[in-house]
């Protein structure tokens, strides 16, 4: 840190981060108060790490270990909001909630031993790839807030950047070591109600020595008796040769050790995974929004849709049929295994994500297919659905069947392995050939 007081770093701070991430409110208000509640959890994040910076620059630079401690309250903040992504995946703000959440690391910067800037720009990086899909989702003039509100958040994390760039650019100041001291006294966990770690146990290092000096001379010792090692060894007669001595083979075999029972609470008959009696099934229609969750071996889950605008979440199904009867917005499918779905029609997309052995089956339209981290799918494709874009990332076993002019249909698989070349001016990604 320069000259200038502590004081004076946190009024910059609040002038020019705080405030941004105030404004964000404003906007969000005006879109959904759904929106207005996740701007709160980014301004939240914004004041927890003032509070780090507060604490941490009257304290001494701590080790490693201490460090995730300084910044345990933002690390709860983004353990506590994990979840709202699973649940919100067919939300229509979805890419909202991934924009902010998913820039919630860069208030760890203080972890970051060198560089922190660069960190920090990375993480903007990731949020810029959702702030991309909602300028797409919402490009009208009509959603105008939307645009503001992906600029205000993005102004928010520049000027976070910006700040770091101005204070901390080779990383987090702490208060400066005084000399005789360790870097990491007492005090430095009493601000942050940390219990001292006991001292270590001296160590018997003599003894150790001792030790290794006595097996290194015993090894020696062996190593010198050459072929005299093996006179050491009982000699085998030929009345102990089970084929020079006939009589050993009508010997009475030695019988093995009895093993003794096992305790009656181990003998219970255990419940399998599969009657995991803690996930109830779930199909239920809230709003717009439907939930299928929790099925196990139910062949017959049939759904009307009655309102093109619903969605649909499955989420943690095994080996079921899932029909779906008139259109709907969209359908996503997650931790799923060995399961089918037939639908009609789709307005947006169809996304599977974290799941193995699918059967997808479309009987109408369907724009957009996107598959992540999923092993095993088969996707039956109507003739309405051809020109259907397929997205996929972290997958295998991806194959499209095509219907024909004879009523049958054509399999086709997806690509997993890919070739990436540098052409002189970017790089050039294209479907490996090899099989």
């Amino acid at each position: 840190l320069k000259a200038e007081k502590m004081s004076d770093v946190l009024d910059v701070y609040d002038a020019e981060v705080i405030a941004n991430a105030e404004a964000l409110y404003d906007i969000a208000e005006k879109i959904d108060p759904f929106l207005a509640e996740l701007s709160c959890v980014g301004e939240k994040g914004f004041r927890l790490l003032k509070d780090c910076i507060e604490k941490g620059l009257k304290m001494e630079k701590p080790n490693e270990d201490v460090v995730a401690h300084h910044l345990y309250q933002i690390f709860n903040l983004m353990d506590s909001f994990r979840h709202v992504k699973r649940r919100t995946i067919c939300h229509r703000y979805f890419n909202h909630v991934c924009t902010i959440l998913d820039s919630l690391p860069a208030l760890t910067w203080m972890s970051v031993a060198s560089n922190p800037v660069a960190f920090i720009q990375d993480v903007i990086e990731i949020a810029t790839f959702y702030t991309n899909r909602i300028l797409k989702q919402f490009s009208q003039k009509e959603n105008a807030l939307h645009v503001q509100f992906v600029e205000q958040w993005l102004k928010t994390l520049e000027s976070l950047k910006a700040f770091v760039q101005k204070y901390y650019p080779d990383g987090f100041t702490w208060k400066k070591v005084t000399p005789g001291l360790s870097t990491c006294d007492t005090t430095d966990f009493e601000l942050f109600n940390i219990p001292l770690p006991p001292p270590p146990p001296p160590a018997n290092l003599s003894r150790l020595e001792k030790s290794v000096e006595d097996m290194r001379q015993k090894l020696f010792a062996q190593i010198n008796k050459g072929l005299d090692i093996t006179k050491g060894l009982r000699k085998v007669t030929p009345d102990m040769q089970m084929h020079k001595n006939p009589t050993l083979r009508t010997a009475t075999p030695v019988c093995k050790p009895a093993v003794a029972a096992k305790p009656a609470y181990l003998t219970k008959n255990l419940p399998s995974a599969k009657q995991d009696t803690t996930r109830t099934p779930v199909l239920t229609c809230d709003d717009k929004k439907w939930l299928i969750e929790n099925h196990v071996d139910n062949k017959d889950i049939k759904i009307e849709i009655t309102d093109m605008k619903q969605v649909m979440y499955i989420y943690r199904c095994e080996n079921c049929v899932i029909v779906v009867k008139g259109k709907l917005n969209s359908i996503a499918l997650d931790s799923c295994k060995k399961t089918s779905l037939v639908f009609d029609n789709i307005v947006s997309s169809l996304e599977i994500i974290n799941c193995q052995k699918m059967q997808i089956q479309t009987m109408g339209t369907m724009p957009t297919l996107i598959l992540q981290k999923t092993d095993g799918c088969m996707v039956y494709l109507s003739k309405e659905a051809l020109n259907c874009e397929v997205v996929t990332s972290k997958t295998s076993e991806v194959n499209l069947l095509i219907p024909t002019e004879d009523g049958e249909f054509e399999e086709r698989c997806v690509p997993e392995q890919f070739k990436t070349v540098w052409n002189g001016t970017a790089l050039k990604t294209t479907p490996s050939e090899i099989v």
